[in-house]
């Protein structure tokens, strides 16, 4: 896909990083004026991206999931007011 010349790495653009990362083009440019995001360089107005670091942004974004603790039962008070069923209307303003 991407290959070295004259022993520089090659630079992504942004339809090229948007294809690995599964975003739209227009999400890196929004990323970029937050300062988040893969690392890019400043290509004259273009920017481009080296491979290495949208490989270190993905690796820095892995979530490794965690159990939940399972909670123990205990009386507690209850969640909703009490009133009327849920479902059942009840007359508003104006109605007869």
């Amino acid at each position: 896909m991407v290959e070295n010349l004259v022993g520089l790495e090659a630079l992504l653009d942004d339809v090229q990083v948007s294809a690995i990362l599964r975003v739209k083009a227009t999400t890196l440019q929004q990323w970029r004026s937050r300062g988040v995001g893969p690392k890019w360089v400043p290509c004259g107005d273009l920017p481009r991206y080296r491979l290495e670091d949208v490989q270190e942004y993905i690796n820095t974004r892995v979530v490794t999931p965690t159990p939940r603790k399972k909670e123990e039962k205990t009386e507690s008070a209850p969640k909703r007011k009490p009133g009327r069923p849920r479902g059942q209307k009840g007359k508003g303003k104006g109605k007869k």
